[in-house]
Order: structure tokens, then sequence, then C-alpha cells
């Protein structure tokens, strides 16, 4: 059964065991740290900037109850990046999530923020991967892939 996960709690092991049995069935499967779309562009983003810029960190924040410091979004956006990225994390009453991305180079730098203002903004991105989800048949990590058509 294709399946679309929305946590970011997963050890290796687990990802791994998912990903031979969506391999093992040709199944679709998507685990994805956030579905806000605007997210999603922001890692997108980041990934085409981390060329331009030698100084890349990451400052996020969220609301006081969530479990992961630092989210599952500022490690995927790390991830993207590929550098050694220094990841700022806060836990803060009055947030749900945000997220900026600072670029530095000689003379200039570059910020690339996300703000999610409203849990609402999670539905588009949610339809997109279970649309999506259809049309794979393994593991894809984050929805990222999925934006411009790679893996599909």
């Amino acid at each position: 059964v294709p399946a679309v996960i929305g946590t970011s709690g997963l050890t290796k092991d687990q990802i791994k065991k998912l990903e031979l049995k969506a391999s093992d069935k040709k199944s679709g499967m998507i685990i994805a740290p956030n579905f806000a779309l605007g997210a999603i562009l922001m890692m997108k983003f980041s990934k085409v900037a981390k060329d331009f810029f030698p100084s890349v960190e990451i400052v996020e924040g969220h609301h006081p109850q969530k479990k992961d410091i630092p989210s599952g979004t500022a490690r995927m956006t790390a991830d993207l990046i590929g550098k050694d990225v220094k990841i700022h994390s806060r836990r803060q009453p009055g947030l749900i999530a945000e997220q900026a991305v600072y670029f530095g180079g000689f003379g200039e730098s570059l910020t690339i923020k996300h703000a999610t203002t409203d849990r609402s903004c999670f539905m588009p991105g949610i339809v997109f991967a279970v649309k999506k989800v259809l049309q794979i048949q393994s593991l894809i990590i984050g929805l990222e892939p999925l934006i411009d058509g790679e893996n599909v």
C-alpha cells in the first residue's frame, strides 16, 4: 500500500526498513518532514544558493511542544545544502514554525525564509504527496524531488 509519512522522528534503521519494503513491493512511499509548499521551495532554493555562498547557517523556530531539536525541516535543509551547516533552534510560545537560511558571501548576503502562520498551509502539500505517491515505486524522502518531476 502506498504510504505518506509526515514525521521526522524515524531512525535511520526504520527508514532503511521502509525503503526495502517499498522497493520489494514496488510501492510508493514518501517520508516528508514538512508539507508546507513554501518550506519545500525554501529548501530547493537553498540547495541552489549553496553553490554561490561560502557561508550558511539555519535558524529555525517552533512551538514549545515540538519534540525534535533541530527540526526535521532544518536537518533536511542542511542535508540538501551538503555543507557543514550550523543550525540554531528556538522553541517559543507564539510560534507554529519558521525557518531562515542565511547565506554569506563577499560583500553580500542572502536570506531565504519561510514562516507558517496557520496549520492549514500543510493541506496543499499533503494532497500533493498523496497524488504523487501513486506515481512512484520507491521511497522518497521529502517532497523537494517531486516539485519539478525528479523521480517521477
